[in-house]
């Protein structure tokens, strides 16, 4: 069967790129990209995205491969959707690598693409609690959710991955607004380069509990 680091592996021969190509980019070594096919590391998530757009491949079908387009993987029948869960320091999120999953209303989740599906972050400090994101919950990040002003993202920055809130300044810099007021402008140079700054997708409820019980949406 094949797992993250044997279709890792394929993608990337298939591709005709080195380990080296993918490593340059990310900015690690190349027995770091070796130990990801071998199955003995897992990425970060910030550099799984830009392996999946080095590869031309989503996140999703990169973590999980044909399971990726599978429908039930997300959808319980109901009124629900299942969706995964991760931290955000945590590798690929898939079905193998996934901390638990959370049920959560169907209707407030938005637009689903079964290719970028939502997923869940559990929220392990109190950093984001004035944005009403506390310790111990779920936040639903929807990758396919357009971002507008004031939004809480799920954003990668120089490899880093974080929560903030997105503002697109006058002169279509971003701004990412932090609670602590450590905010971070984001040049307008930088904007489109994926290997420098990405958002990854839109918070769009909150809730604390694995099962259904909404705090509240965004």
């Amino acid at each position: 069967m094949e797992n993250f680091g044997i279709r890792l592996a394929r993608l990337r021969k298939e591709k005709r790129l080195r380990r080296s190509d993918l490593a340059e980019v990310i900015g690690i070594d190349t027995e770091t990209i070796a130990r990801y096919e071998r199955g003995e590391r897992e990425p970060k998530l910030s550099d799984a995205l830009t392996l999946a757009d080095m590869l031309g491949v989503s996140l999703d079908y990169l973590a999980k491969g044909d399971e990726a387009q599978n429908k039930g993987d997300y959808f319980d029948g109901k009124d629900n959707i299942c969706v995964l869960t991760t931290d955000i320091e945590n590798a690929v999120i898939s079905a193998d690598t996934a901390k638990e999953s959370v049920s959560v209303p169907r209707a407030l989740v938005g637009k689903i693409d079964v290719n970028t599906p939502p997923f869940s972050l559990k929220i392990t400090d109190d950093s984001m609690s004035s944005f009403g994101v506390k310790r111990g919950g779920y936040l639903i990040i929807n990758p396919a959710e357009r971002v507008d002003d004031f939004d809480i993202i799920l954003v990668a920055y120089k490899s880093k991955t974080a929560i903030k809130r997105f503002q697109k300044m006058p002169d279509g810099a971003v701004r990412l607004l932090s609670p602590d007021g450590g905010d971070i402008d984001i040049p307008k140079e930088y904007i489109d380069d994926r290997n420098v700054f990405r958002i990854i997708g839109k918070a769009v409820l909150f809730q604390y509990s694995e099962t259904i019980k909404l705090d509240h949406t965004f």
